[in-house]
């Protein structure tokens, strides 16, 4: 039985440049995904670093989110942090859009539950929360983010 809510199944979007962490002597960081990824999936899954077990993308642990919002469905992965006590979600997309349906679940989740958001339109950050989390994200994340396309070879 998982532990999470959903199952990753064949998303690896995870493991293309969005965690840090060091598998078989090889880092993986943004820029730099992880080596281990054939065909979509990870190929020393049953010796995959504690990172990589212990990690949960919004979409997986969290049943209101759509499964059209998987991030292997739209190339997005939305990322639950803190600030201070509160709940923030991170979401970075590797294409240059963001999925019109992933902007309203994000907004969203802003409006109903007071959770602060950090999200990328056009490459560029938009921030939605109180003055001392905009003042956090300002100096924490760029203001604008460069698109990375990967290829798998």
């Amino acid at each position: 039985m998982s532990k999470f809510l959903k199952e990753c199944g064949s998303c690896t979007e995870c493991c293309k440049g969005w965690l840090v962490g060091e598998a078989l002597g090889f880092r993986f960081s943004p820029y730099n995904p992880c080596k281990f990824i054939l065909d979509n999936k990870c190929s020393i899954y049953n010796i995959r670093p504690n990172v990589c077990k212990s990690f949960k993308c919004e979409w997986l642990d969290n049943l209101e989110m759509p499964n059209d919002l998987k991030p292997s469905n739209n190339n997005t992965i939305v990322i639950p942090n803190f600030f201070k006590t509160s709940k923030y979600l991170l979401s970075l997309n590797s294409n240059i859009t963001i999925n019109s349906n992933l902007l309203t679940w994000l907004l969203n989740q802003y409006v109903t539950y007071n959770t602060f958001l950090v999200y990328y339109v056009n490459g560029y950050r938009q921030t939605k929360g109180s003055e001392a989390f905009i003042d956090y994200v300002n100096a924490k994340y760029p203001k604008y983010y460069n698109v990375i396309h990967y290829k798998n070879n």
